[in-house]
This record gives structure tokens, C-alpha cells and sequence, in this order.
């Protein structure tokens, strides 16, 4: 058990021992002194208050807003593109320090993974795939990026968009 284990176990301990004996006095089944009382009564409402505060900071209070949100080519919309060429998304994040990108898109079942992912100081991110279907389809693309932290997902998007991809178009 580490140190701080054993701090946390204790004040844990003492919580609890502080609410029973409180609670248990108030009922007038332990008989306390009402001065001693009404200190026990303020110091476990200290507690809860720092009890509270503490966990809202650990649990609930994110330094950080991670998300992340593919905006072009929005959902829906339909984008030209030649074979062996570069095809862009473009999208909005925020996120904690160290977080990293990874994303993929599919066309069919073939996966064609999201490379060169920046992001401007502005929050707006980029990435690119390079394509090698050469026929002309309109094709429903799925988009997925992902926020990685500490080797866990923090965030995803996913997005639909339609593709085509031909050799030869106006």
C-alpha cells in the first residue's frame, strides 16, 4: 500500500467514523456533550465539503475540453478526387497536452490511413490519405479521427461523406 493509499484510507476511516458518531449523537443514541456535538456536527460538514470538492476536481472538473470534429467535407456533401492524389479533411479539436491523432477512412472495406495530421494554433487540425481505387464511383467515404492519450482514446468523430474518384473529370 502506498502512502498515499494509506492517507486516503485513513481520512476515509475518519469520515466515517466522524458521520456515525454525529449522526448516532443526534438521535441521542450516544450521549455527547452538545458543545462537543455541535463541533462534531461542523467538522462533518467540513468534511463533506472537502469530501465533495475533491471529487468534483478528480471526476467531474477537466482542465482539459478534448474533442475533436471533422468539418470538411462536412457530412453528407459529395468530393472529387483524381487517383494517387491527396485527399484532405479538415476539422476543429481541443485537447490536453500530449494528445495525439490517429484516424482512417474507408471506402468499401479497404481502410486507408490519415497521415500528416497538424494542427495550426488555431485548433484547426488537418490530415490527408493518399487514394489508389481508379475507377469512377460515388462511393460513401466513412471518416474516423481519434484523440489519443496515454495510449487510451479520449475522443472520437466519425463523419459520412461521398467520394468521387476518377482518372479523367471536369
Amino acid at each position: 500500500m502506498s502512502v498515499i493509499d494509506l492517507i486516503t484510507w485513513t481520512c476515509a476511516a475518519v469520515f466515517i467514523c466522524t458521520a456515525a458518531i454525529t449522526l448516532l449523537s443526534v438521535v441521542d443514541v450516544v450521549k455527547i456533550d452538545p458543545k462537543f456535538r455541535e463541533k462534531l456536527f461542523y467538522a462533518l460538514l467540513i468534511e463533506i465539503v472537502v469530501c465533495s470538492v475533491t471529487v468534483f476536481k478528480n471526476n467531474v472538473s477537466n482542465h482539459y475540453l478534448n474533442i475533436i470534429r471533422v468539418s470538411n467535407p462536412k457530412d453528407g456533401t459529395t468530393t472529387k478526387v483524381k487517383p494517387g492524389e491527396r485527399f484532405f479533411i479538415n476539422g476543429v479539436c481541443a485537447r490536453e497536452p500530449g494528445a495525439s491523432f490517429d484516424g482512417e477512412i474507408k471506402i468499401k472495406d479497404k481502410e486507408y490511413k490519415l497521415v500528416n495530421f497538424g494542427i495550426n494554433n488555431r485548433e484547426i487540425f488537418s490530415a490527408s490519405v493518399d487514394l489508389d481505387i481508379d475507377t469512377l464511383q460515388q462511393t460513401p467515404v466513412g471518416i474516423s479521427v481519434r484523440l489519443i492519450s496515454k495510449g487510451k482514446i479520449i475522443y472520437t468523430d466519425t463523419s459520412t461523406a461521398n467520394i468521387i474518384i476518377s482518372k479523367h473529370w471536369n
